[in-house]
């Protein structure tokens, strides 16, 4: 099985998926709530990871699990996270690629 079928596989059924197909504008850009949470989680915890402190009052890890689909502790969830900007990247290039080929 290959990232991007694991991937889907994984958020099958969470509130991420239905949030990347909510289109959003931010400064005049489109873009979709389920990529701009995930860019906004991985800032958080990223910071969470090094420093222990928490972004937000009421923040908690268990909330970024149950959003993403994910399992495990801090830095595995983190983890997760990059892979999966990896391969919404990855599946925007190649999408850009074909479209400039037509």
């Amino acid at each position: 099985m290959d990232a991007i079928q694991v991937f889907l596989q994984k958020i099958k059924g969470t509130k991420f998926e239905s949030d990347m197909e909510i289109v959003i504008d931010i400064k005049g850009e489109k873009s979709n709530l389920g990529y701009f949470n995930l860019a906004k989680s991985v800032r958080e915890l990223t910071s969470f990871v090094q420093t222990g402190k928490k972004p937000a009052i009421g923040w908690k890890i268990s909330d970024i699990k149950k959003y993403y689909g994910l399992k495990g502790n801090k830095v595995a969830i983190l983890e997760g996270l990059q892979i999966y900007e990896e391969v919404i990247n990855f599946c925007e290039a190649t999408l850009k690629d074909i479209n400039d080929a037509n």
